[in-house]
């Protein structure tokens, strides 16, 4: 019975890989990432931000460490582009950065850490779910789908 299971497994896995192949090959056939994902080029695409900053508590630590690694976007300051002192407003013109490790401190049992997530429709970048052996997503690596630039100002 256990050899029937793992031979299933192997069989669903190898269906799915399959599926998620030629769909990957299929989406990036004609798909260009220099150019903005809209059906008409007069449109804006619409990108939406969202920020999380957390000072999570009472952690368990299960190995000593001083510090953890991970990689989050980093926000770069390019130009300030004016100040409005009574208003209190900067508008700055600044760049994600996507390659960046960053070492978070770990204190005590209080770690700090940022993600910022981007979302935006890709009308390209969309498929009959049943012709894929019903696949709802699928990751690409960064470099081969367009990414937006953003300028982010605070009004």
């Amino acid at each position: 019975m256990s050899l029937l299971c793992v031979f299933y497994t192997l069989f669903v896995c190898a269906i799915a890989s399959y599926h998620e192949r030629r769909l990957y090959e299929d989406l990036m056939k004609e798909y260009n990432n220099l150019e903005r994902p809209v059906a008409n080029h007069s449109n804006p695409v619409t990108v939406y931000l969202k920020y999380i900053s957390k000072k999570t508590k009472n952690i368990r630590i299960c190995v000593s460490l001083s510090f953890v690694i991970i990689i989050i976007p980093q926000v770069s300051l390019q130009q300030i582009i004016d100040v409005d002192e009574k208003n209190q407003i900067v508008y700055v013109n600044a760049w994600l950065d996507y390659h960046n490790i960053y070492v978070i401190t770990v204190s005590h049992t209080f770690v700090n850490y940022l993600f910022l997530y981007q979302t935006w429709n890709d009308y390209k970048l969309v498929w009959d779910t049943s012709e894929y052996g019903n696949i709802t997503d699928v990751r690409f690596p960064a470099g081969r789908i367009w990414k937006p630039d953003v300028l982010l100002y605070n009004r």
